[in-house]
Order: C-alpha cells, then structure tokens, then sequence
C-alpha cells in the first residue's frame, strides 16, 4: 500500500491503518503498540509521513511525463507531415521522405536532451518548447537542401545549415534592418541555445560565434 512511485499505491490508507493500529486495544485493554515497539512504530509512521509527500510528487510528475509524451509525439508527427505525406503526389518524393526523417529525428533529440537539462520544467513550459522547437526545424529544413543539412553541435556543424559566410551577413544584414522580421538567423540562434532568460533569441551574439566558425573553415 505505500510503495513509492507505484500508481496503486493509497498513502492514506496507509496512515489510517497506522492511526488504527496505534489506537488498537487487546481484549485486556493494554495497547499494541506499546514498550519497545513504540520507537519502532514511531520510525515507521514518521518514514510512511515523508515518503507520501515525495511519492505524490513523484506520481504528478509520471503523470505529467505520460502527457508530455503524447503531446510532443503529436508535435512531432506534424512536424513530419510538413514535409512529406505518402498520399499527396507533391509531397511523396523521395526528397520529401528524407527531410521529413531528417527533421524528425533532430526533434527527438532536441526533445531527449531538453527533458533531460530541465527535470523540473513545468507541463506549460514542455508544451511551449515542444511547440517552438516543432515551428524551427520546419523553418530550418524548409529554408535549404537537404544535403547542406548535417548533424547537431554549431561548432562541430551537426543538424547544422551549411551555408556561405557571405550568405550569413546578408541575412544579418537584414536582420538589423528589420529585427521584426523573419530571418532564419533567428531560427538557428533559438535552436542553437542563444537565448537570454526570457527565451528571446540572441541574434547578435550567435551571428558573432556561427560567423567565426565559418571563416575559420575556409581558412582550414
């Protein structure tokens, strides 16, 4: 009855039985719960106490999990749609077919790697990211061909665009013409974890680093 994290578990029904055990007379009138066993007893309330509160925390948050897990899986499953669809003679070519797998699997990562740095991250706020990450990678693999797609570090350009540098200045360029607008630099700042606390891209900051990367390449 009181097994920490099991769905089943009633921790009160467990401190009624406690509180009845506790008050529980022999046919003598003399207590059960009496001499030695009351330090003993004492122990065992106190831990069933404690643990009940941890254990309702930790069952919100399989609860919460179990929803996450079906909202992101429902997000990814659009993001996936955006680009291919088997039935639509426009959107079931084999490149549709890649850049949807490509995408795809860069959400599930992102998705592994952002519940995993944010344990106490509230349903609200996994919502949010999943969303925000699911309407990026759309504009991320919409923006280019797939084979200047690559993997997921911006320094090791992994599930990274490839582009030229002076293709980037442009669209900084624009960018500070126009912060309003939309411009893909915001897009991979997001996706690249250039973000102040509020969660607004850091365009200038992530165009100082990616610009840098790039000119180191083409000198290497």
């Amino acid at each position: 009855m009181a097994v920490k994290g099991d769905p089943n578990a009633d921790y009160e029904e467990a401190e009624r039985l406690l509180n009845e055990l506790e008050n529980f007379e022999r046919y003598n009138g003399s207590k059960t719960i009496s001499g030695k066993r009351e330090a003993e007893f004492a122990t065992l309330k106190q831990k069933i106490l404690t643990e009940s509160i941890s254990h309702d925390t930790f069952v919100r948050k399989i609860e919460q999990g179990n929803k996450f897990f079906e909202y992101q899986t429902e997000q990814q499953k659009l993001l996936e749609g955006t680009f291919f669809n088997a039935f639509d003679a426009s959107f079931n070519k084999a490149v549709n077919k890649e850049r949807a797998t490509e995408a795809s699997l860069e959400y599930a990562e992102r998705i592994d790697l952002y519940v995993q740095s944010n344990p106490d991250a509230t349903y609200n706020e996994q919502q949010q990211y999943a969303r925000q990450l699911r309407l990026d990678l759309v504009d991320k693999y919409a923006e280019v061909q797939i084979e200047q797609i690559t993997a997921f570090n911006l320094e090791e350009n992994k599930f990274n665009v490839v582009r030229e540098t002076s293709n980037v200045i442009e669209l900084y360029d624009q960018y500070k013409t126009n912060p309003s607008q939309k411009n893909i630099l915001i897009t991979m700042a997001r996706l690249n974890g250039y973000v102040d606390e509020q969660g607004k891209p850091q365009v200038n900051k992530f165009f100082n680093d990616y610009i840098k990367i790039l000119k180191s390449r083409q000198e290497g």
